[in-house]
């Protein structure tokens, strides 16, 4: 989590209720197509590298859409608009 949406809910405590609040989150599960298959062919010292570049491209991208990163998962990232904090804009 970004520090934006730390500050954020720490000076909205209201944020942090018990029993959460219902809400439309959207979404985004991202990974590369074939990457199991292409890291074979590679030695692991390469495969890091260009798993460390498609990671850092996409947190750059998530993280100027306003995005929250809930999880990587090996060549994977699980990502979550409209939580912790709703904009009207988040399905785009």
């Amino acid at each position: 989590m970004s520090l934006i949406y730390v500050t954020n809910l720490i000076e909205t405590p209201s944020g942090l209720k018990l029993g959460g609040e219902r809400r439309k989150v959207k979404i985004l599960v991202s990974d590369t197509i074939g990457f199991s298959a292409t890291s074979e062919q590679y030695p692991p010292e390469k495969v890091v590298e260009i798993l460390n570049l498609y990671l850092e491209v996409m947190t750059d991208v998530i993280n100027q859409h306003k995005g929250t990163i809930n999880d990587f998962m090996g060549d994977g990232i699980l990502v979550l608009f409209g939580a912790p904090i709703s904009r009207e804009d988040d399905s785009q």
